[in-house]
């Protein structure tokens, strides 16, 4: 896992995090001057929540092309220019990405949208965000998948919605090298060609819906999302099929949703599988 962006001169402590927690921090960037981006939220009793965010070093441009073109990427959003340079690199470079443009909706062009969800192995948004870009690209969900985008729509307590391609868990997942510097990267080939897995289009099968865990007690959704993101990919690069990283997902946003802040828990290996085995029993 590299982290691509810049952290300010305030930022020494979040590089020792991600250290710490062997996050590689090659490709980030240090501003002496500025300082590091901050976001602030408002959530109400609804847990509906308005942001307001100070970019800072966040602003800075970034040189994708510096890293391992092997690599599949996680675009979400950011500040225009580092987002807009890092989108315009892997559509030109034609490489795996899952695109999460969420924030960006409020500034980010048609034009460039409808590039970067086209072009993507996978579009990630709650149903909110999916809506927005339907509309604004008079493009359906439907049509995505045909034009081989695998969408993922967040629902909230209500789990989460897969349409794409389906590859199912006994057809096997065959690891595939990217020569990546940091070793291989088991993804699973047929995962990340757009519309062209061996199994086709699996009639309805394309799609999945995963409940979300059952909790006594949700205390703060903030950071749930990026939890889902990173189950999901997590499992995603580790081979597992589609329907293992949906579940991993809806798994460690459970447990970012019972605690207040985002980086105040980690749970136990014996916790996540207990959540995932109690899913997986769950008629789909």
């Amino acid at each position: 896992i590299s982290p691509v962006g810049a952290v300010g001169k305030d930022g020494e402590q979040l590089i020792e995090f991600f250290k710490n927690n062997n996050i590689d921090t090659t490709h980030i960037l240090q501003d002496k001057k500025l300082y590091t981006a901050t976001g602030r939220v408002i959530t109400d009793k609804n847990d509906n929540q308005i942001w307001g965010f100070y970019y800072g070093a966040s602003a800075l441009d970034i040189r994708p092309w510096t890293l391992d073109s092997g690599q599949f990427w996680v675009l979400s959003a950011t500040h225009e220019r580092p987002f807009t340079t890092a989108l315009k690199h892997v559509i030109k470079n034609k490489l795996p990405y899952l695109f999460d443009p969420g924030m960006t909706l409020t500034w980010i062009r048609d034009d460039l949208l409808k590039k970067g969800v086209l072009s993507a192995a996978y579009l990630i948004g709650n149903d909110y965000e999916i809506a927005m870009i339907e509309k604004r690209l008079k493009i359906t969900v439907e049509e995505m998948v045909k034009k081989g985008v695998n969408v993922i729509t967040t629902l909230g307590e209500k789990g989460v919605r897969y349409e794409g391609v389906v590859i199912p868990a006994e057809a096997g997942i065959q690891s595939i090298n990217f020569n990546s510097k940091n070793g291989n990267c088991p993804l699973d080939s047929r995962l990340l060609t757009k519309g062209q897995s061996p199994f086709g289009r699996c009639g309805n099968d394309n799609s999945i819906s995963i409940p979300a865990v059952k909790l006594k007690n949700v205390v703060d959704p903030t950071g749930a999302g990026d939890a889902w993101r990173g189950g999901f990919v997590g499992a995603l690069v580790s081979g597992k099929d589609i329907k293992e990283c949906l579940i991993m997902g809806n798994v460690m946003a459970s447990f970012a949703v019972e605690y207040v802040g985002t980086v105040e828990y980690i749970p136990k290996r014996e916790e996540i599988e207990k959540r995932m085995k109690s899913l997986s029993k769950q008629k789909l």
